[in-house]
């Protein structure tokens, strides 16, 4: 390949993932039960951050979330060696989405 191609691969590269962090929702609820759940604003596709707990410790909000095969480890700082907290995989990770309303649908 020349050098040229190269350059226009990586450029397609950057714009695919542009393209697939406008595609992510931005707001999701992850469930524990049905009467606590994290509400929480995803940061990049990693990470979250909570923003409200439903019937929980309202210290995790702030935290930061990531998935991982354990479970959803929060951390209280990225800084942190170890998660605080760490949510079960059972718990499951809903989008909340803005309903988007037009004229014909009213």
């Amino acid at each position: 390949m020349r050098e040229s191609d190269d350059y226009h691969q990586s450029l397609l590269y950057k714009l695919a993932k542009r393209k697939e962090m406008k595609t992510m929702e931005r707001n999701y609820r992850l469930v524990l039960s049905t009467t606590h759940w994290y509400e929480m604003e995803r940061v990049n596709p990693h990470w979250f951050q909570v923003t409200f707990v439903e019937n929980g410790d309202e210290r995790y909000v702030g935290y930061m979330v990531r998935k991982t095969t354990r479970g959803w480890e929060l951390f209280n700082d990225l800084s942190d060696s170890g998660p605080s907290y760490v949510v079960p995989n059972r718990a499951s990770l809903i989008p909340m989405y803005t309903p988007k309303y037009t004229d014909e649908e009213e």
